[in-house]
């Protein structure tokens, strides 16, 4: 079982990451056999090459300018937190977005699965000027 502080530690160290949009430290923050449901109830990804694209093909997409979470509740190996999401597209559009997150971690620090809560229809989009 992870501590709380190995919990918070990978949580951190993946809205560092989703923020700055750097595929390669989101996938650091996942155990080799990771699943991903992002989002619930969409498709399992499993595995780094499987999180690696969804990653990338969503930064092809809007580069993420801001990955917040406002709270989160670690209860032994599992954290749940609300998160707040705005990225900006090539036409400089601004996309906003909130959620909810469930990871559970191992015993290495690191996320063994994830399943994301949120309404693609409550997308909010915002052209640019």
């Amino acid at each position: 079982m992870p501590t709380a502080e190995q919990v918070r530690s990978v949580l951190e160290r993946y809205c560092a990451a989703a923020g700055r949009g750097d595929v390669d430290a989101l996938v650091e923050c996942y155990a080799p056999g990771a699943t991903v449901v992002d989002p619930y109830p969409g498709a399992s990804r499993a595995g780094p090459d499987e999180i690696r694209a969804m990653f990338e093909e969503r930064f092809s997409m809007a580069r993420p300018v801001a990955f917040l979470f406002q709270r989160e509740v670690v209860s032994e190996d599992r954290v749940a937190f609300l998160f707040s999401l705005e990225a900006v597209t090539e036409q400089h559009a601004t996309i906003a977005l909130d959620g909810i997150e469930v990871f559970t971690v191992g015993e290495d620090g690191l996320i063994t699965d994830q399943v994301a809560y949120w309404d693609p229809s409550a997308i909010r989009v915002t052209p640019s000027l």
